[in-house]
């Protein structure tokens, strides 16, 4: 069977995990094209994965509208179907549209109705308030059930998250986020990283997220500040506005006393070899993740995992056999975990290890990329 062109438009071009899941899947889809609505690191994400990449900006108060705003404008409307109107005319060398975050998603409904071609939505998120305002979950739904869109929930929340918010059973599929697990098995650990830190031999735990006050850093910071020892990394940049976060955790930091054993490290592309050289990974975020791709990630890389008990890290993460869960926002829970892995360091390197195990048979990347051509391609001839 020929294969169908396939346009991917993703609002973003900061790598995030619905970049780096969208990396994956597009590297496999003959023809794909990503278009981003900015220039930024993402073009690169894209290039190494041998993925032809076009930017075609949005307007400046576009890609400045969040998920939180309310009714947009009527400036913003005309903005938004002025850009869609222009956009219609390259979608039409296309065969299905792929819309991959929400930005995409309404600019790439409007467009893909006006081309007249079939669409593709890739839901990453949860669309609940914790994360959205009420008219942008309205809106986007409202979007899905008019274009009788495929939705692809990258796990089970967002699925039934989306129905909650009156979207159609029919039109949602499961598909997991793959990722490749060749990068975490073969990583070496960081020579001299530890030594530099001044870990010694103490523990060193890694929590890898971008700095935001939903994504849990300062619960790890207060659990770590109630153990004797023990190191933390902060693996993550602040991105979209929020750098007073980051001030606020290296302030609390400071009154804590731990300025010697929580260490900020920034943006990094080494991941796979900075899990190689941390003793477990911690995610600790106070809101339910729709996914939790770098508790994935810890995992194949054969690391302890605590978790919270919510969202998408319920279905990657078994509590007692392939980790740990304790509930958001728990310091004394997550404490007591990080206690416990001081204690038997043997006993929870074995647990990683059995997580390893289950992550590659569930989440094997060549399954979920192939039912991931698959869909477009039955979009495509539907």
């Amino acid at each position: 069977m020929t294969p169908n062109r396939v346009v991917f438009l993703n609002g973003s071009a900061l790598p995030g995990g619905g970049e780096i899941a969208l990396a994956q899947l597009a590297s496999g889809v003959p023809r794909g094209l990503v278009v981003l609505f900015e220039h930024g690191p993402a073009e690169e994400l894209f290039g190494k994965k041998g993925i032809e990449v076009v930017v075609r900006p949005l307007p400046p108060k576009l890609l400045g509208n969040s998920k939180e705003s309310g009714l947009p404008g009527p400036v913003l409307v005309v903005s938004a179907l002025s850009h869609s109107l222009r956009l219609a005319a390259f979608l039409r060398k296309f065969d299905v549209v792929h819309c991959n975050n929400q930005k995409a998603w309404v600019v790439g409904a409007i467009a893909s109705a006006v081309a007249r071609r079939p669409v593709v939505w890739h839901l990453h998120d949860i669309l609940s308030r914790e994360h959205f305002s009420r008219t942008k979950i309205r809106l986007v739904v409202a979007l899905a059930r008019w274009r009788r869109a495929k939705v692809i929930a990258n796990s089970i929340a967002s699925a039934e998250a989306f129905i909650a918010a009156g979207g159609r059973r029919g039109q949602v599929e499961v598909l997991y986020n793959p990722v490749d697990p060749a990068p975490f098995r073969e990583a070496k650990p960081l020579a001299g990283l530890r030594s530099e830190l001044g870990c010694r031999d103490e523990p060193l735990w890694g929590l890898f997220s971008r700095l935001a006050s939903w994504k849990g850093q300062h619960v790890a910071i207060e659990a770590l500040s109630k153990l004797g020892k023990g190191h933390l990394l902060l693996v993550g940049s602040a991105l979209f506005g929020e750098e007073a976060w980051e001030a606020h955790l290296r302030e609390m930091v400071h009154d804590l006393g731990l300025e010697g054993r929580v260490h900020f490290l920034g943006f990094r592309s080494d991941i796979p070899e900075l899990l190689a050289t941390v003793d477990g990974a911690i995610h600790a975020s106070t809101a339910a993740e729709p996914f939790g791709l770098v508790i994935l990630e810890a995992q194949l890389a054969e690391k302890p995992v605590v978790a919270t008990a919510a969202g998408g890290a319920l279905e990657i993460v078994e509590h007692g056999r392939s980790g740990w869960l304790v509930p958001p926002g728990d310091v004394g829970a997550l404490a007591k975990v990080l206690a416990e892995w001081t204690e038997f360091p043997d006993a929870a390197a074995a647990t990683g290890r059995v997580a390893g195990v289950d992550a590659i048979a569930k989440f094997d990347p060549v399954k979920l990329s192939a039912r991931f051509g698959e869909i477009l391609r039955e979009t495509a001839a539907a």
